[in-house]
């Protein structure tokens, strides 16, 4: 059995509310929030969904593969289906050798 002097549980406790503060201040928590979504924007290609199937998209009317693992949600990072996505939607992908490995619908602001 561990026993925790009261003036060591204080002072762990005043270390864990710090160790907090920080953790909240410097914005870690959303860092660490993210998954896939982590690269800059630099890395994914833009353009306007011109058509969907079951396995593909087109993008400005030029068609792409979507790779079965891609990762398909909205700019806040809220997973979405292919059937989210209407046509003229405005969206950003990440293309790879493979097919598109990352499809986010930007939501009108």
């Amino acid at each position: 059995m561990i026993v925790v002097r009261p003036q060591r549980a204080q002072g762990l406790i005043k270390l864990a509310s710090l160790l907090a503060g920080v953790f909240l201040l410097t914005g870690a928590g959303v860092a660490w929030g993210h998954g896939v979504n982590d690269l800059p924007l630099d890395k994914y290609q833009s353009g306007q969904l011109t058509g969907k199937s079951e396995r593909s998209i087109s993008i400005d009317g030029r068609e792409y593969v979507l790779h079965p693992k891609a990762v398909v949600e909205d700019d806040e990072g809220r997973p979405k289906q292919l059937r989210d996505f209407k046509i003229d939607a405005f969206v950003r992908f990440l293309l790879k050798k493979d097919g598109i490995r990352e499809l986010i619908l930007v939501t009108p602001k």
